[in-house]
């Protein structure tokens, strides 16, 4: 038997359709970027969520760091340090690069390590 649509479900639909294109444009912007583009808006986005001391790093020789933040929870206060990469494809479980900022920034107490893919 086929169901008539309501006002309302015709109303759902036709927002998902409009979230669906929004999702496809931005994915779209977002892989035209430039990296280093990409990076600062990665760090504005992390403000937006609370992330305070923001940074993105120079282009070159940064140890595989691409924005260094801090985040307070509660009292305390953990320095992060990430990589940001504009992909499709799987960063996989250990790339070099996160290898080469774990070797040459050592982690505090405190301090924590992140990546940002494009999935």
């Amino acid at each position: 038997m086929l169901r008539t649509l309501t006002p309302i479900d015709k109303i759902r639909d036709t927002i998902e359709a409009q979230r669906q294109s929004v999702r496809e444009d931005l994915r779209a912007h977002v892989g035209e970027m430039e990296p280093y583009e990409f990076e600062h808006l990665v760090r504005d986005l992390l403000e937006r969520i609370s992330f305070t001391d923001c940074e993105v790093t120079q282009r070159t020789r940064d140890g595989g760091i691409d924005i260094r933040a801090n985040f307070s929870i509660g009292i305390s206060e953990i320095r992060t340090i990430g990589q940001v990469k504009r992909q499709r494809a799987s960063v996989g479980q250990e790339p070099a690069s996160r290898q080469s900022v774990e070797r040459r920034t050592p982690r505090l107490p405190g301090q924590s390590l992140w990546e940002i893919a494009e999935q």
